[in-house]
């Protein structure tokens, strides 16, 4: 009796697992179906100038398109809003700049924040450590 209890939870858990497997191939799939076009342009414009702000009206109205309608296609084909990829590539800038010794205030600038505690509070929200820390204890 309590062979076939284990047998039957045995069972019931690799059905899971298949599950789980499978909806992660058609998840990994359907992330590298075509990304629309206004998609791909919004990503270099966010990527560019990162110390400058960017609206996603003025883009929209660029791309002629709809604000929402652009910003519901971007989260669907990358995954996170524009506003999300464009701090962490700030952050990711932040990261590189701080390797190369940059002081805190200046990388604030040059990635775009309005001033040191703006990037903290960022940097510290993506990476768990102040750019300090990351400074001090991250680069070799």
């Amino acid at each position: 009796m309590r062979d076939e209890f284990l047998l039957e939870k045995e069972q019931i858990m690799a059905t899971l697992m298949e599950k789980i497997f499978r909806k992660s191939l058609l998840y990994r799939n359907s992330t590298h179906k075509n990304i629309p076009l206004h998609v791909e342009v919004l990503k270099e414009i966010l990527c560019d100038n990162l110390d400058i702000d960017i609206t996603l009206e003025r883009v929209s109205k660029e791309l002629n398109i709809n604000p929402y309608t652009l910003l519901r296609n971007f989260k669907s084909s990358v995954g996170v809003t524009p506003h999300a990829y464009r701090m962490n590539h700030r952050i990711e800038l932040a990261k590189k700049l701080l390797k190369n010794s940059t002081s805190i205030s200046q990388v604030a600038l040059e990635c775009g924040f309005c001033d040191q505690s703006h990037l903290n509070r960022h940097f510290k929200a993506i990476t768990a450590a102040t750019p300090k820390e990351y400074q001090l204890n991250f680069i070799l």
